[in-house]
């Protein structure tokens, strides 16, 4: 049994930048609604790669994949946007 408590934290703020991002607004019944989407997808479609996978790559590991080359996107474009003013 693996344990799921950082994977499934580390994906909570994953939902909520990603929520953000496609819509941008501060409006909590959206980035609500959003975020539980994209979490509720994330890990549908992470379940199904593990399954592909045949169970070899646990869950958290390819939500933690995914999100810290989607949390390297955000911070290298920050830094290309502080880079143009």
């Amino acid at each position: 049994m693996h344990n799921f408590d950082s994977g499934l934290t580390f994906l909570g703020l994953l939902a909520v930048n990603i929520a953000r991002e496609l819509f941008k607004t501060a409006a909590t019944s959206i980035l609500l609604a959003t975020s539980s989407l994209v979490a509720v997808l994330a890990l549908v479609f992470g379940q199904g790669i593990s399954e592909l996978l045949q169970g070899t790559v646990p869950l958290t590991v390819i939500i933690d994949i995914v999100g810290c080359s989607y949390m390297f996107y955000l911070i290298l474009m920050r830094i290309k946007k502080d880079d143009r003013n």
